[in-house]
């Protein structure tokens, strides 16, 4: 019921995006075989497992975290997938085995490197928007136009029949 009575809208995740995404992950991995000869889907807890063993802990202040995943899949090989995959499920108690670190400072190296990453991000807010305000008559509504029959837009004054464009200081 609250969902019906809640004054504004909260952002998140919601279980009808998490569906989409697995189907979406499906058709995705279906095109990926057809165009590559070896594509191996990897589980996020199996990524998860592996990235905590090599001291790399998930930052979800950025979206950076997608491409220290990106580097422990890219490091781990399908066999260790498979000897992880097999600890787990004969592991009475949850432990499995320890995986070393693909080289000595891969831990650091990783997150050295994503320091430089610039993540672009798509904003939440994606309503949409009026590019371009045209001038309209306050009486009746319809828009000004020009000389040249141009509808007058923001930004320009309607003197006698044409538009005039408005130059700030900084443009002169």
């Amino acid at each position: 019921m609250c969902r019906f009575t809640c004054k504004e809208v909260t952002s998140g995740f919601k279980h009808s995006q998490l569906n989409d995404t697995r189907i979406i992950t499906k058709f995705a991995l279906q095109y990926l075989k057809r165009v590559f000869e070896h594509v191996f889907p990897v589980k996020g807890s199996m990524t998860d497992t592996f990235r905590r063993q090599w001291g790399l802990n998930k930052d979800r202040s950025n979206y950076r975290h997608h491409a220290v995943d990106a580097l422990t899949v890219a490091c781990v090989n399908r066999t260790k997938f498979n000897l992880l995959s097999e600890a787990i499920r004969n592991s009475a108690d949850g432990t499995h085995l320890k995986f070393e670190k693909p080289w000595p400072s891969f831990d650091k190296d990783v997150l050295e490197a994503v320091q430089y990453i610039i993540p672009k991000h798509f904003v939440d807010d994606n309503s949409l928007r009026q590019s371009k305000k045209v001038v309209r008559n306050q009486r009746t509504g319809k828009p000004r136009l020009n000389a040249d029959g141009k509808k007058c837009m923001h930004g320009e004054i309607q003197l006698a029949a044409p538009c005039i464009k408005i130059l700030s200081m900084a443009a002169l």
